[in-house]
């Protein structure tokens, strides 16, 4: 299993587009391997959350569109995008998360 644990909301642009990349590497090495990766939406806070907005709207479409954005540069064969039970869910295959728009 491959884990990234980063911060995909990440306020610093320049950081936060390097713990995309990151996700990225991890979630295409695990399908070469036939594994997983597991990561975080992230929070607002830059840090470890919590951040007033974290339970927004804004929340719910910036991880919307960032996890389109791994999947889309990943493009694993076959996935699905879950959480455990402290945040946003998105459960399925990444077609439903394009059909989401």
């Amino acid at each position: 299993m491959w884990a990234a644990w980063n911060n995909m909301l990440e306020p610093d642009p320049e950081k936060r587009a390097a713990n995309l990349r990151y996700v990225v590497e991890c979630l295409a090495l695990a399908d070469a391997g036939g594994r997983c990766c597991v990561n975080i939406a992230g929070t607002f806070a830059g840090g470890r959350g919590p951040h007033p907005n974290d339970l927004s709207q804004k929340f719910f479409d910036a991880t919307v569109e960032n996890c389109r954005r791994v999947l889309d540069e990943a493009a694993p064969k076959a996935y699905g995008v879950h959480d455990r039970d402290d945040g946003v869910v998105f459960a399925g295959w990444s077609r439903r998360l394009r059909e989401t728009s």
